[in-house]
């Protein structure tokens, strides 16, 4: 348990909250703890912590990039700390 079961879902659309990620992500396992949250000016991102990682991993590959609360698409990826994110080079 612990961040290795955390996701995070970004492109939320402004207004949803905490029990409304919370109803769409339960589908795939029981959840520990919701919170949405923003940076000035950007779209609402949520952090979603399941208690099993297999659970996690099941909602990263079946919503990462899907409709999902009335938006044409949504990121899902890890949130968790020792997660590598390699590819994510840029500037």
């Amino acid at each position: 348990m612990g961040d290795d079961a955390r996701i995070w879902v970004g492109g939320l659309p402004d207004g949803i909250d905490e029990d409304q990620v919370k109803d769409e992500y339960k589908r795939f396992g029981e959840i520990k703890h919701v919170q949405v949250r923003s940076n000035n000016g950007t779209r609402l991102f949520a952090f979603v912590q399941f208690f099993e990682k297999k659970d996690a991993e099941e909602a990263v590959k079946k919503t990462d990039q899907t409709k999902l609360f009335g938006m044409p698409f949504v990121k899902v990826s890890w949130a968790g700390k020792g997660v590598s994110r390699a590819g994510g080079g840029g500037g």
